[in-house]
C-alpha cells in the first residue's frame, strides 16, 4: 500500500507513475493520480470496498448501486475530482441497479497497487 512508504518514497513513486501515465494522443495526460490519502480518496476507497470492483482484463473500475442519484451526485464527482477522468452510468438490465464505469488502466493500476481492494468475503 502507498501508506507503507515514507513521504520521499511516495513522491518518487508517484512522480515516476505520472511520467509514464501519458498517452500518445499528443502527450496529454488523461488522468491524474491522488498524492495523499485525504477524506475524498478514503470515502471512494470505502465505496469501492463495499460496492466496487476492479476488472483486471479490461482496466475497468465499476461501482454498482441501487440508487442512481448516489452514483451521479457522489461517486462520479469523486472520480472526476480525484482522477480527472470521465465515467459513465448505465442501468443494468438484469437487476434493479445502476453501474458507474471508469475505464483507464492507469487508474485501475493505481487502485490495485496502492490501495488494494480484496475480493468480497460473504
Amino acid at each position: 500500500m502507498l501508506l507503507d512508504f515514507d513521504e520521499k518514497e511516495k513522491t518518487k513513486i508517484l512522480d515516476k507513475i505520472d511520467k509514464t501515465a501519458l498517452f500518445s494522443a499528443g502527450g496529454d495526460k488523461i488522468a491524474t493520480l491522488p498524492r495523499s490519502l485525504d477524506p475524498q480518496l478514503a470515502y471512494l476507497l470505502g465505496c469501492l470496498h463495499g460496492d466496487g470492483s476492479l476488472h483486471k482484463e479490461y482496466g475497468v473500475v465499476t461501482v454498482t448501486s441501487g440508487e442512481k442519484e448516489y452514483l451521479v451526485k457522489v461517486v462520479g464527482p469523486l472520480f472526476k475530482q480525484l482522477f480527472n477522468t470521465k465515467y459513465k452510468i448505465q442501468k443494468l438490465t438484469h437487476a434493479n441497479a445502476y453501474r458507474l464505469t471508469v475505464c483507464g488502466r492507469v487508474i485501475h493500476s493505481f487502485l490495485k497497487n496502492f490501495c488494494p481492494i480484496g475480493k468480497e468475503k460473504g
